[in-house]
């Protein structure tokens, strides 16, 4: 006898039902792994991405820095201006 569990029909159904155990225990192991990778190539995506978004922030935090420099020198070249332009007119006034 090659098979001498097999001879016997209620431990071959006990062999037969524990087999099918293990191929869908194997099944679902598998769909487990792959659900995993997806997960770990969606979290490489959403770190990707969150660097991309940072590197853009620190690129707009320049740039609105920068243009308030700009326009908080362009003010104050702009009241020099009116000053000096003010002291003439008084100067001006005052000479007529």
């Amino acid at each position: 006898l090659v098979f001498p569990v097999l001879q016997n029909p209620r431990e071959a159904d006990a062999m037969t039902k524990v087999q099918a155990e293990l191929d869908e225990t194997k099944i679902i192991l598998h769909n487990t792994m792959e659900s995993l990778l997806e997960r770990g190539e969606k979290l490489d995506d959403l770190v990707q991405k969150s660097e991309h978004l940072g590197n853009q922030s620190k690129a707009f935090y320049k740039t609105v820095s920068t243009l308030h420099t700009y326009e908080t020198w362009q003010q104050k070249l702009q009241f020099i201006i009116m000053s000096i332009l003010l002291y003439i007119l008084k100067l001006l006034l005052k000479g007529s």
